[in-house]
C-alpha cells in the first residue's frame, strides 16, 4: 500500500515537470508559488462525515444483491452501492482506521452467518471478527488472490462506505443444552 502511494507521488512529479506529456514550446518560467500535491485517499470516509443526509441517502439508494448475482454478474454491479448483513469472519489492520474485512453473508437457521464470502476494504469505526454488522459499501469487482497451498480465491470486492453494528455472534453451538448435575450416593 505505501509503495502504491509513492508510485504514484512519483508519476504526479514527472507529470508536473513536463517529462510525460506533449511537447510545449510556449514554456513559462516557474513562479515563486510553490505548487501542491493533493492525495486522495482511495477508501471514502463517509463514515466520519458530520451530515446525516449523506448515509441516509447511501442507504436509500443501496440494492439488496443476493450473493449469486453478484457473483455470477459482477460487472453489472461494479460502481454500484449495495447493502449486506453479515459476520465479519476475518479482519486485517491496514493502518489508522483503515481495515480489509471478510463478511459471511450467508445467514442459517440459527442466526449464524456462514459462506457468501465478500471482500471489503473498509475506514471507520472499528469491529470484531465475529461482530455481524450491516454494510453498505460500492461493488468493486473481484478480488482474487492466492490462498495458501496456491489455490486460487475470488470474492465479490466491495469497498465500506458505511457499516452498523448489529449484534454479537452468537455461539457457534447449535441448540443450547442446560446440564444439570445430580449428586451420586
Amino acid at each position: 500500500m505505501k509503495y502504491f502511494f509513492l508510485i504514484l507521488l512519483l508519476v504526479a512529479i514527472i507529470i508536473n515537470t513536463g517529462c510525460i506529456g506533449e511537447k510545449n514550446d510556449n514554456i513559462v518560467a516557474p513562479t515563486s508559488t510553490p505548487t501542491t500535491l493533493t492525495i486522495i485517499p482511495l477508501i471514502p470516509t463517509v463514515q466520519s462525515t458530520s451530515s446525516n443526509d449523506s448515509i441516509i441517502q447511501i442507504k436509500n439508494n443501496a440494492l439488496n444483491i443476493s450473493y449469486n448475482d453478484l457473483f455470477r454478474d459482477n460487472e453489472k454491479y461494479i460502481g454500484k452501492t449495495a447493502y449486506f448483513r453479515g459476520k465479519i469472519v476475518q479482519i486485517a489492520f491496514l493502518s489508522g482506521n483503515e481495515y480489509i474485512f471478510r463478511v459471511a453473508t450467508k445467514k442459517n437457521q440459527y442466526f449464524n452467518y456462514s459462506d457468501d464470502i465478500i471482500y471489503v476494504n473498509y475506514q471507520g469505526s472499528r469491529y470484531f471478527e465475529g461482530d455481524i454488522i450491516d454494510l453498505w459499501g460500492r461493488v468493486d469487482g473481484l478480488e482474487i488472490y492466492s490462498a495458501p497451498w496456491s489455490n486460487t480465491v475470488s470474492f465479490p470486492k466491495i469497498t465500506g462506505y458505511y457499516a452498523e453494528f448489529v449484534m454479537k455472534a452468537p455461539p457457534y453451538s447449535n441448540t443450547s443444552t442446560t446440564i444439570s448435575l445430580k449428586p451420586v450416593y
